[in-house]
């Protein structure tokens, strides 16, 4: 995932003073630091020349150590690599959240994901094996935080680099029938959609949202999912989308 976010941060900022301020220093700061620590180690040679060079050139994402994460992903590494990016607390209310109809939130599912891992990289295998069913729950909601971690890195970036919204699930209906404000009507779909899916909303202020689809209606009938190209369909969202431009992922 790190290394898709450095793709696109070098597909819109051919050098690092096209970035914003923070992600800018994050980049540097990292650099300099593993550079002073080779230096430290051995004689300047060409190749940290040509290393300290790269950091400010139009390779700079080919080499950055911006999105390198180095340890076990606890809860607060995790929002320490999304701040890197930007994303504050304020993005990150999901991680208290409870997942699904239980009481475990992503952080404190995160938390026992990572001690069981340790214990099992340390050699020290599990007293008892968890229930098939729990098994499956616990991979169930590690990938829903994989989601929202990946929904909220969209629509941060999707904020800061507004030309990253180029595909619309579709052209909304300038005359829609009476919905209720989480819904858009679509003359037609130009991608897939499924219950669950992210989507980014886009208001007037320029504000960008991460949304989820919560129900999908075509013909009068409910559907799972609709494929592109389906004309009048109905789109509900988990907050009001009245008036926002709807986007897929980036």
């Amino acid at each position: 995932m790190g290394s898709a976010v450095v793709k696109l941060l070098g597909a819109v900022a051919s050098r690092p003073s096209a970035l914003p301020d923070g992600i800018r220093t994050q980049h540097y700061t990292r650099m300099l630091r593993a550079l002073v620590g080779q230096l430290s180690k051995e004689v300047e040679t060409g190749e940290f020349s040509a290393r300290l060079a790269s950091v400010d050139s139009e390779a700079w994402a080919e080499g950055t150590l911006l999105m390198d994460i180095e340890c076990n992903v606890w809860p607060e590494a995790l929002r320490e690599w999304l701040g890197r990016l930007g994303v504050g607390h304020s993005s990150l209310d999901w991680m208290s959240r409870p997942l699904g109809s239980g009481t475990e939130t992503a952080s404190s599912r995160r938390s026992a994901l990572v001690e069981e891992r340790n214990e099992i990289a340390h050699g020290n295998l599990p007293a008892t094996l968890l229930p098939a069913g729990l098994m499956c729950e616990w991979i169930d909601e590690a990938s829903s935080v994989v989601h929202y971690v990946c929904g909220t890195l969209q629509a941060h970036l999707a904020a800061t680099f507004p030309q990253l919204l180029q595909q619309p699930l579709g052209r909304v209906d300038p005359n829609p029938p009476s919905l209720s404000e989480e819904t858009l009507a679509f003359t037609f779909v130009d991608v897939d959609l499924a219950i669950d899916d992210f989507a980014l909303l886009l208001d007037g202020d320029g504000q960008v949202r991460l949304v989820r689809v919560r129900s999908i209606q075509s013909g009068g009938a409910n559907l799972p999912t609709c494929s592109a190209g389906v004309e009048r369909v109905a789109v509900s969202f988990n907050r009001a989308a009245v008036g926002c431009s709807a986007f897929r992922g980036i």
